[in-house]
């Protein structure tokens, strides 16, 4: 039996850069990964179950009501809780 080439599909990456498209996501979704204190993923299960919600839906909520914070002065300012390898 002759394995037939199959074409993959591929997806432009953040530089650039194409990557394998996903088998396991629907259309239109992405994946979304990140290290997060511990503290702060106890936090988000707790508000999730405080909720009637799963993890899944609470964050996907909690990230479709997301709007920019408006701060007075420099809005490049971070706040101090960020840690600096991870600001820009």
């Amino acid at each position: 039996m002759t394995k037939t080439n199959e074409i993959i599909p591929t997806v432009k990456g953040p530089v650039g850069t194409t990557r394998t498209k996903s088998s396991v996501l629907p259309p239109k979704y992405s994946w979304l990964s990140l290290p997060i204190p511990k503290e702060v993923h106890a936090h988000i299960h707790h508000m999730a179950r405080l909720s009637d919600m799963s993890l899944k839906e609470y964050v996907t909520w909690f990230l479709r009501t997301a709007v920019a914070r408006i701060e007075s002065g420099n809005s490049n300012d971070l706040p101090t809780s960020v840690p600096e390898t991870i600001k820009h």
